[in-house]
C-alpha cells in the first residue's frame, strides 16, 4: 500500500463524495417541492410552473389533490409517491 499514489484515491474519493452532495441535495430540493406543493396547492403550482417551464401543472395537480386525499383517508401513500417521481424527473431534466 505504501507504492500507491494516495492522491488517486483522494480524488476519487472526493469525487463520490461531492456526488453523493448533489444528491443529498437534490433530494431535498424534490422533498421541498412536495411538502410546499401539499401544504398550500394552488400558489406552490404556479411557482412550480413559473420555476419549470416544462411542468405538465394538469398532471402534477391531480397528483397532488390525489395525495392529499390518500393522507386524509389513510391510504397507502400511492400518489404521494407518484408525485416526489414527477418532482424528481423535473428536476432532474432541467440539470441536464
Amino acid at each position: 500500500m505504501r507504492g500507491v499514489d494516495a492522491a488517486r484515491i483522494r480524488a476519487a474519493l472526493d469525487g463520490w463524495r461531492g456526488e453523493a452532495g448533489r444528491n443529498v441535495a437534490e433530494h431535498k430540493r424534490v422533498e421541498a417541492w412536495r411538502e410546499r406543493l401539499l401544504a398550500r396547492p394552488e400558489g406552490a403550482l404556479a411557482e412550480l410552473a413559473a420555476e419549470y417551464p416544462p411542468a405538465d401543472a394538469g398532471h402534477i395537480d391531480s397528483l397532488v389533490r390525489r395525495a392529499l386525499q390518500e393522507r386524509s383517508s389513510g391510504q397507502p401513500p400511492r400518489a404521494y409517491r407518484a408525485l416526489y417521481q414527477a418532482l424528481r424527473a423535473l428536476i432532474e431534466e432541467r440539470g441536464r
